[in-house]
């Protein structure tokens, strides 16, 4: 469910799903859930003025590290929220009744986020995402796989980010869109 994008600082590097049933991402270091990425690339497509901002993300080597059955649960969780990048930590209170390692302990997400840049050069000509510098065009890429759902797609059930991504990118007047779609038109 990973593919390698190519980013001017650091080569290829690998991003995309952790697994077709988390709808958690990677981009190199980083994770974060891909409903808020997706909404950042919305936000981008309709507000072409706006060329600097803040992404929270999540350190990748935690997840690897602590993934068990209880972080699908945490990850599903904070993908789920509307208005924070914040799990609500209160309804895991029954693994503690229960003996269970408090999740807080185990995966102390809220403590381990953190916020990096993202900036869109003058020209258009690249996307600086953390630590990360690319081309438009495949940042572009990466945001619509995510949106389509990675290689075996939504099938049935497309979450409403991932339709409204595709479409904003489409008909986004934002000159850092204008090469993924004329790609989109071949």
């Amino acid at each position: 469910m990973t593919i390698q994008v190519i980013t001017k600082s650091h080569g290829g590097i690998v991003a995309g799903y952790y697994a077709s049933f988390i709808e958690f991402s990677s981009f190199g270091d980083y994770s974060f859930p891909t409903k808020h990425f997706c909404e950042l690339v919305q936000f981008l497509a309709k507000n072409p003025e706006i060329k600097k901002g803040k992404f929270l993300v999540y350190d990748k080597h935690k997840f690897w590290t602590k993934f068990n059955e209880n972080l699908v649960d945490l990850l599903t969780e904070i993908m789920e929220q509307e208005d924070s990048f914040l799990p609500e930590l209160d309804s895991w209170k029954e693994r503690e009744e229960k003996g269970q390692p408090s999740l807080e302990d185990e995966v102390d997400l809220l403590n381990e986020r953190k916020p990096i840049s993202i900036e869109i050069s003058e020209d258009y000509k690249e996307v600086i995402f953390g630590q990360y510098k690319v081309e438009p065009i495949h940042f572009s890429r990466f945001a619509l796989y995510l949106a389509k759902g990675g290689w075996p797609g939504w099938m049935e059930r497309e979450p409403e980010y991932a339709r409204l991504t595709s479409e904003e990118i489409k008909k986004s007047k934002n000159p850092l869109f204008l090469d993924i779609q004329h790609e989109l038109k071949k």
